[in-house]
């Protein structure tokens, strides 16, 4: 049975770290990297919100970040139980709708503050769940995709010896510029991510300006 990866649900029903064998057996919202956006929506739904004013696309449109949400303003509706607004990372040209990762936010538009108090919270949870089957990096810094550099982004990894694949819980600050322009919002995202889209991101400049 697949684990559901929140901060809740772990607090309450994880209980042995012998649990955690692969990355791919956890859930966020009942979705997992390696599954098909088809799974959960009709081919339309996706097509549309790949239409949106919302959707991300990095670098040569290597991949896009499609949203999904719990009320009838999103394309893609999903009931949530944790988060404030899911997040999917598919290819473009892709019609499998294969999830190369998948992400939970939550928002913190009044006070960043929360953002980070949530971070420590679970990450101290995860730390005891995985126990030595994961590795930690801990790194703060400016994020790429603001060219400004007064966006900053606090994060912690977790890496596995059993594959590539990672679980990251990360607090992203955005600046005042990009909430105005682009309204992206302040918000903590816990992510299971594909090794595939790690290494992308890794590349020289991933992201789109």
């Amino acid at each position: 049975m697949k684990k559901i990866l929140a901060i809740l649900i772990l607090i309450f029903t994880l209980q042995t770290p012998s649990w955690a064998d692969d990355v791919r057996d956890f859930q966020i919202e009942g979705m997992s990297i390696g599954e098909s956006l088809l799974d959960y929506f009709d081919k339309e739904q996706i097509e549309k919100e790949k239409k949106s004013e919302f959707v991300y696309f990095y670098k040569n449109n290597k991949f896009m970040d499609v949203g999904m949400g719990g009320n009838k303003s999103y394309s893609l509706f999903k009931k949530l139980e944790i988060y404030d607004e899911l997040g999917a990372i598919i290819k473009p040209n892709d019609k499998t709708y294969k999830i190369y990762a998948i992400s939970g936010q939550i928002f913190c538009r009044d006070d960043f503050n929360i953002c980070l108090s949530k971070k420590k919270e679970i990450v101290s949870v995860l730390k005891d769940f995985f126990g030595n089957k994961a590795k930690l990096h801990v790194w703060n810094k400016k994020h790429r995709a603001d060219k400004t550099g007064n966006s900053m982004v606090y994060a912690t990894d977790f890496s596995f010896k059993s594959s590539k694949d990672e679980i990251s819980v990360a607090a992203y600050e955005w600046s005042k510029k990009l909430q105005k322009e682009k309204r992206w919002h302040s918000n903590l995202k816990v992510e299971i991510s594909s090794e595939e889209f790690i290494n992308f991101l890794q590349s020289p400049d991933p992201y789109s300006y």
